[in-house]
């Protein structure tokens, strides 16, 4: 999948959670605070459902290079994308 497609099917995740904060504020100005609120928390859970995937892919992705890199000598730059793994796991 190229750059393009990523950033597309990203656009598009974003226009849905972007649309589940569009509503709750037009139902809290509404008054309706208690739907409003209903929609925020379903928003949250599918924010931080993504967020857990993508950060899954990110380390498979790393993992996965630091093997190609280690397997073609390149100990460096293997070294790099580890303390990277490192400091992204941290957090």
């Amino acid at each position: 999948m190229n750059s393009k497609a990523i950033h597309l099917m990203s656009e598009e995740k974003n226009d849905g959670l972007d649309a589940f904060i569009a509503l709750s504020q037009r139902t809290r100005l509404s008054g309706d605070l208690d739907h409003a609120e209903k929609l925020l928390k379903g928003g949250l859970k599918m924010a931080e459902e993504e967020m857990t995937r993508a950060e899954f892919a990110v380390v498979r992705f790393l993992d996965e290079l630091i093997v190609i890199y280690e397997a073609q000598g390149r100990t460096s730059e293997a070294e790099r994308l580890r303390k990277r793994l490192d400091s992204f796991r941290k957090h």
